[in-house]
């Protein structure tokens, strides 16, 4: 069976990383010959049991540009072409950070949507500065990874749920179409079993009402 690398941040512990990825301490330190569980240090990188969810968002893969690891420093903007943000409790933007690659990947998706539609993507929560620990969200801290709302069919800027009269299904699937030419490693989450027939996202328990993308290769 295949491993998997982590690469520990600033205020990890090993007993952290075991919960992250439902594993123990001991099978960390036997996997990578620690003997002092406690000394571990940010930029070391970590083997990890072959039983972990392999889409886990903070497994380290091989990337393409547009999902280079990097630090998560970059600040996606409120709004430009063909986007807008609804981080309504977090006027700041504190939840809208990412890889410098992701970020300009984001701003170039949603200039690409602008060419053909009039309704703008709705980005929500990505990461934190520097990638820490990002409630109630599981992942969210590798830079990489973003919350999307699906379209309603009026067209508003507010929430939605695929199993809603509101949704737009046609439209969010041109979205999802749009990803997949861009980046056909993306990985998306999002319950429409229509959109996930066509082989266009998984399901995940808790993302009736917003998509979540994630660009690894």
């Amino acid at each position: 069976m295949p491993s998997y690398a982590y690469t520990v941040r600033r205020d990890d512990t090993l007993f952290r990383i075991a919960q992250r990825f439902h594993t123990t301490v001991q099978a960390l330190k036997t996997l990578n010959g620690i003997s002092n569980a406690a000394v571990i240090y940010p930029g070391q990188r970590l083997t990890l049991p072959a039983s972990v969810d392999p889409q886990h968002p903070d497994i380290n893969r091989p990337t393409t540009s547009a999902s280079a690891a990097g630090p998560v420093r970059s600040q996606l903007p409120l709004s430009g072409t063909g986007f807008v943000t609804h981080n309504p409790d977090d006027p700041q933007g504190s939840d809208r950070y990412g890889t410098e690659g992701f970020v300009a990947e984001l701003i170039a998706l949603a200039l690409t949507w602008s060419s053909n539609e009039s309704i703008p993507i709705s980005f929500g929560d990505m990461s934190r500065r520097d990638g820490p620990e990002f409630r109630p969200h599981r992942g969210h801290r590798s830079g990489r990874e973003v919350d999307i709302r699906p379209f309603r069919k009026d067209g508003q800027r507010l929430p939605s749920d695929w199993r809603n009269a509101t949704y737009d299904r046609l439209l969010t699937k041109r979205l999802l179409e749009l990803i997949k030419r861009r980046q056909n490693g993306a990985v998306i989450y999002f319950n429409d079993p229509s959109l996930i027939d066509a082989g266009l996202c998984k399901s995940l328990a808790g993302h009736n009402d917003h998509i979540h993308l994630q660009i690894y290769d």
